[in-house]
C-alpha cells in the first residue's frame, strides 16, 4: 500500500505554530479596507468577523483564528489565500464564507479546525481551490446555489490526511475524530467538475462520513480517489459512503484512477462506494476494489 494513503502523524497546526509571535495587531471585527490590499509573510490573529469588501490577499501567512471567528467575503469581492496556514487553538472557528457574487482563489494552503472551512454561495467569477490540505474540519468545502457551468476549479486537494481530533465535537456527527463531509454541493444545477487534468488527484481519506455529497446538484467527478469512509455505528446519520447523491442529483463519475490495486479509486467503504437515492448516476471507466460497484436506492 503506498504511503500516501496512510494517515500522517504530523502534529496539528496549533501545536506547530500556535505560539508563533504576531507580526500584526490582533484583528477584531474589522474590515479589509483598513489593511490595504493584503498581508505577505505575516502572522495574524483574527477574532470576530473579518469582512473582505474589496480584493484582499494573504500570501505565505500564518493565520490563527479565535474560537467562533470567521472570514466573510461580500460585495462582488475576491479573496486570495496562497501558501498559508489557517487554524485555531482551543476551540473551532466558523470558517470562510464567500457570498454576494464574490469569489475566492485558494492555493497551496493548509486549513484546519473549522466547522465549514470554505462555504461558497452563488459566486460571480471563477473560484479556484487547488493543492490544499483540509484537515480536522467538520465540512471542508460547501458549495451552494450555483447554477452556472464550470465556475470552479477543484483539484489536487487532500481531505483528512492527518490523524487527530477536532477542537470540538461535530454538531452533526457528535464525534471529534470523524468529519461529516469532504465536499458538499447543495442546489447546484450547473455542472460542477471535481478534478482537473494536469493536477494531482483530490484524495479523500477515511475519517469522513460522506466524502462527496450531491444534494439537488449536478457534478462530474474525475481525477479523485476515495480511501474508505467513516461509518457511524448505531446512528441514523448516513455514513460510510464515497459519493452520496440525493434529491434529483445528476452525477457523472468518469476516468477515476486506474486498475492498479495499489492506486484505488474507491476502496474499503463500509456501506457503499457510490450511493444514489432519487438521482441519476453514470459511471465510466472507474475502479471499485473490495466493494460492489455501487448501491443504488
Amino acid at each position: 500500500m503506498p504511503t500516501r494513503f496512510l494517515y500522517s502523524q504530523t502534529a496539528d497546526l496549533c501545536t506547530q505554530f500556535g505560539s508563533q509571535a504576531l507580526t500584526q495587531p490582533q484583528i477584531d471585527n474589522d474590515n479589509s479596507s483598513n489593511f490595504g490590499s493584503g498581508f505577505t509573510n505575516e502572522t495574524v490573529l483574527i477574532s470576530g468577523v473579518f469582512t473582505v469588501s474589496a480584493y484582499f490577499i494573504f500570501d505565505n501567512c500564518t493565520i490563527r483564528m479565535a474560537a467562533g471567528a470567521s472570514i466573510v467575503v461580500i460585495n462582488n469581492s475576491k479573496l486570495e489565500i496562497k501558501n498559508s496556514k489557517i487554524f485555531s487553538c482551543g476551540a473551532m472557528w466558523n470558517g470562510i464564507t464567500v457570498s454576494n457574487q464574490s469569489s475566492i482563489s485558494f492555493w497551496n494552503n493548509t486549513i484546519e479546525d473549522a466547522f465549514t472551512a470554505l462555504e461558497i454561495s452563488n459566486p460571480s467569477n471563477y473560484c479556484q481551490i487547488i493543492n490544499n490540505a483540509f484537515n480536522l474540519n467538520d465540512i471542508a468545502i460547501h458549495i451552494k446555489d450555483s447554477d452556472d457551468l464550470c465556475r470552479f476549479a477543484i483539484a489536487g486537494n487532500s481531505f483528512n490526511e492527518s490523524d487527530g481530533y477536532m477542537k470540538n465535537q461535530s454538531p452533526i456527527t457528535h464525534m471529534d475524530n470523524i468529519s461529516y463531509a469532504g465536499i458538499m454541493l447543495s442546489n447546484c444545477p450547473g455542472m460542477i467538475i471535481l478534478g482537473l487534468n494536469g493536477y494531482s488527484n483530490n484524495i479523500f481519506y477515511r475519517r469522513i462520513c460522506l466524502q462527496i455529497v450531491s444534494d439537488n446538484s449536478s457534478v462530474c467527478i474525475r481525477r479523485c480517489q476515495f480511501y474508505g469512509g467513516a461509518f457511524l455505528f448505531a446512528s441514523a446519520l448516513p455514513s460510510g459512503r464515497g459519493v452520496y447523491a440525493v434529491n434529483n442529483s445528476n452525477v457523472c463519475i468518469h476516468g477515476l484512477g486506474n486498475s492498479d490495486p495499489n492506486t484505488p479509486t474507491f476502496k474499503y467503504h463500509n456501506i457503499a462506494a457510490v450511493y444514489g437515492n432519487n438521482s441519476n448516476i453514470k459511471c465510466f471507466n472507474s475502479f471499485y476494489p473490495n466493494r460492489k460497484i455501487s448501491y443504488l436506492a
